[in-house]
């Protein structure tokens, strides 16, 4: 299991390690927190050469504008 403490889930070494040793290059993204959680993991998994794909349908959000934000950013 991998805790985080952070919004950003590659503050846990575990997870950079776990990330690096899958055999994947695409990941699927959702779930809630868009604005912080999603955009702080996408962010990661870019400047780690992953592709991710964020599912914006399975996505929640706690400010829908910033969520907005978000998504354009990444």
């Amino acid at each position: 299991m991998i805790q985080k403490r952070t919004n950003d889930v590659f503050t846990n070494p575990k997870a950079d390690r776990l990330f690096s040793w899958l055999q994947t290059k695409r990941f699927l993204v959702f779930g809630v927190g868009t604005e912080r959680a999603i955009k702080a993991l996408v962010l990661g998994l870019l400047s780690r050469g992953q592709q991710p794909i964020v599912v914006p349908d399975a996505c929640g959000c706690w400010d829908q504008e910033a969520a907005e934000l978000a998504l354009r950013q990444v």
